[in-house]
């Protein structure tokens, strides 16, 4: 019986998120949909993540789904690291540092970024100086971007990104 209540859910639930994808605007019954996922340990489900992937970004609210997604990659960085005793490489690490940076978290990005066995490269600086524009960090973005300099001081792409940061902050005299 219980089986048959799972299952369902589990066929009527994408049916209503798509459903409500197409009116285009995110309203409290959607936030209540997606609650009750999450109450019912269904979020996990790859079916009804789609889903509410598409929801939100059909709702032009796709920062939302970064945030809901984020603390779920988050949750099994974790995971990893601390139960299943998994080294990540470096472009595990540029993922997190991504996924921290899409959900504001740019202090525990660097913080990680600090805390690699190894020198971190292009693939984990890259996604912290996003990070560090998208959420107004000025010398976090300097730094990030004067170290994707040092991986690569022979690109002018670098420079004029540096010079960019510089600009945008009224100190071209610095480069």
């Amino acid at each position: 019986m219980a089986s048959s209540f799972k299952n369902n859910v589990l066929s009527l639930l994408p049916a209503e998120i798509g459903a409500l994808s197409l009116l285009g605007t995110l309203d409290l019954h959607s936030n209540q949909i997606h609650g009750r996922i999450i109450r019912r340990g269904l979020d996990g489900n790859l079916a009804l993540s789609n889903a509410l992937i598409d929801m939100y970004s059909k709702c032009g609210n796709i920062a939302d789904s970064h945030q809901v997604f984020g603390d779920e990659g988050l949750r099994y960085f974790k995971l990893m690291v601390g139960d299943y005793n998994i080294s990540p490489d470096q472009e595990i690490y540029g993922c997190e540092v991504d996924l921290l940076g899409h959900v504001g978290k740019v202090e525990e990005a660097y913080e990680l970024i600090e805390s690699m066995p190894f020198k971190p490269d292009e693939c984990v600086w890259g996604p912290f100086l996003g990070a560090c524009k998208a959420h107004r960090f000025p010398n976090s973005r300097k730094l990030a971007a004067h170290r994707i300099l040092d991986l690569r001081p022979n690109m002018a792409g670098t420079y004029v990104m540096l010079s960019n940061i510089y600009a945008a902050d009224g100190k071209w005299g610095s480069l």
